[in-house]
């Protein structure tokens, strides 16, 4: 199966997430913010991330920047609460 890396600021998000990958038979690696996700996507060479875009440190947009800037073509799923229309 896949390794997805799960990229949200809310512990339950994250748990709820990895939760049902996991129970898919998905590895799954966790982090708290764009920052610690774009270290973990180089070290962990994830086949998927799910990304929130409202995090501390470094939001989903600038991680979403920063991953087509350091050319890491990884499939990305936004899970998010946002719904303000300039998003």
């Amino acid at each position: 199966m896949a390794k997805v890396l799960v990229i949200d600021d809310s512990g339950f998000q994250r748990r709820w997430i990895t939760r049902t990958l996991t129970s898919l038979g998905h590895e799954t690696v966790e982090a708290v913010n764009g920052l610690e996700g774009l270290k973990a996507a180089d070290a962990e060479k994830p086949d998927c991330i799910t990304v929130d875009l409202n995090m501390p440190e470094m939001d989903g947009i600038a991680f979403l920047g920063n991953l087509k800037s350091e050319e890491l073509h990884i499939p990305v799923i936004v899970i998010t609460a946002n719904i303000q229309a300039e998003t």
